[in-house]
């Protein structure tokens, strides 16, 4: 008589996940990457959160957007400041 096993079939060992982030990046800049993270001690979705974290966010200059949009920065930051006396 045969014994049925049940549930899922083991997963292979050696089968190794693919990265995301290598859709984006050469091989050579992926084996960077790579050492980058593990010197992080981090995971790779980890290290790039803490990594946009950490860079600054430049605001556009309003000489460069369109007029309209401008005028609606100065009228909001004009009511911003009054309603924080308010």
């Amino acid at each position: 008589m045969e014994i049925k096993i049940k549930g899922r079939p083991k997963k292979e060992d050696n089968k190794v996940k693919p990265t995301h982030y290598s859709v984006w990046v050469t091989a050579q800049e992926r084996k960077l990457l790579d050492i980058e993270i593990e010197k992080s001690n981090l995971s790779a979705s980890q290290f790039f959160v803490v990594l946009a974290l950490n860079s600054p966010i430049k605001r556009p200059k309003k000489k460069s957007l369109p007029q309209i949009v401008a005028d609606k920065i100065t009228h909001l930051e004009k009511l911003s400041g009054l309603l924080s006396l308010s």
